[in-house]
């Protein structure tokens, strides 16, 4: 991703140029051109492409042919706007190797990307039938204590520090504290919005509308009613467990150790014989390793069970059902630090991500004074 600052400016509109060899080879009315990209590493490895048929060399550098990268044109324009222009697919080269000096893992880029959507630096797209992932506005939420999460792809704009984080921290932190540094951010075309803004819809009430199947609104449908929602579905379309299946139910006490629904045997909060009730659970499939989420209700030696659709939708599902029967998920707070005992929804991880920086297996260190975040979900 791209990030480039956006600065205020003097009124002056830039006027664009060519070198005069560039010029008189465009004015000639029969040109040979080529494009070349340059790619700099962290380390200061540099590499260079081009959609030309031969090698070109220049500026120091050579830039090898056919390399994968197709060019649109420039889209200019005589305002301040950057002018645009797309390279599109993959860069191949023999010097490329995912044990070069300094490049990271390269499994890590899908789950980064991803967390950019869910915290809402990026959001996905659709052209034609391709999914593509496009910069959202850019804004800022205070987190506390004079620091604020900055949510944008393009650098925070000059004249605001940044926040030393660990490595592990997705999100860029800035201290906001003075009119001036929120002016700077105003100037700069960054909203400010708050967490409980951030959270509108709540993430549930997706999965509520496909069990409804029609929009559904926060007024109308609780996290609660959530809950009755999928016994209701369960009711109309869940189907009979066989009795050679096996299922894992999320029993015990909430704030105990949760465990592994896929462990070799029931551990932590998992069983096999949870009593009468409506649970929610796992589902072995096929393999060892593959298990379905999903809710199941059991009566006498019955067994009845809906599939969800995805792992988000178990996990509301959990808060849901601790919401609707008076078991609520317990979340540990001491001040700095915030530690959950159950496994949170993408929207909530998020969430999390923003206030504070992960710290341990789903715990985040948080400023006493940010904004709480449970009690925005009530």
């Amino acid at each position: 991703l791209d990030r480039r600052s956006r600065r205020p400016h003097d009124g002056n509109l830039p006027m664009k140029s060519l070198d005069p060899a560039l010029q008189a080879h465009l004015d000639d009315g029969t040109t040979t051109l080529a494009w070349c990209w340059r790619i700099a590493r962290a380390d200061g490895v540099t590499f260079g492409f081009t959609d030309h048929d031969r090698t070109l060399s220049f500026d120091g550098a050579d830039f090898e042919p056919e390399s994968g990268l197709t060019a649109s044109e420039v889209r200019a324009g005589s305002d301040l706007s950057v002018d645009a222009q797309d390279a599109e697919g993959v860069l191949t080269s023999d010097r490329i190797t995912e044990t070069d000096s300094g490049v990271e893992d390269v499994s890590d880029i899908p789950r980064v990307l991803r967390r950019l959507v869910d915290i809402g630096e990026c959001e996905e797209v659709y052209v034609g039938h391709k999914l593509y992932l496009a910069p959202t506005t850019p804004r800022w939420i205070s987190v506390g204590e004079g620091v604020s999460a900055f949510l944008g792809v393009s650098e925070p704009p000059d004249g605001l520090s940044l926040v030393d984080s660990d490595n592990h921290d997705i999100v860029r932190r800035l201290r906001v504290g003075t009119d001036d540094e929120v002016a700077i951010l105003e100037l700069a075309g960054v909203q400010e919005v708050s967490l409980s803004e951030w959270l509108v819809p709540p993430g549930y009430l997706r999965h509520a509308s496909r069990r409804m199947r029609q929009p559904a609104r926060s007024d109308a449908v609780t996290l609660g009613r959530f809950w009755d929602l999928l016994e209701e579905a369960l009711t109309e379309e869940g189907l009979t467990v066989s009795a050679d299946a096996e299922v894992r139910f999320l029993g015990g006490r909430p704030g105990d150790f949760f465990g592994r629904h896929n462990s070799a045997q029931p551990e932590g909060r998992w069983t096999t014989d949870p009593g009468e009730g409506l649970w929610c659970a796992y589902r072995r499939g096929y393999g060892d390793t593959h298990w379905h989420p999903c809710i199941v209700a059991v009566a006498g030696d019955g067994q009845r069970a809906l599939d969800l659709y995805d792992e988000d939708e178990w996990r509301w599902a959990v808060l849901a059902r601790g919401r609707r029967v008076g078991a609520e998920e317990v979340v540990r707070a001491d001040g700095l630090r915030i530690q959950l005992t159950f496994p949170a929804p993408v929207q909530l991880r998020a969430a999390m991500d923003i206030l504070g920086s992960p710290s341990g297996a789903w715990a985040w260190d948080v400023s006493p004074k940010g904004p709480d975040l449970w009690r925005l979900l009530t």
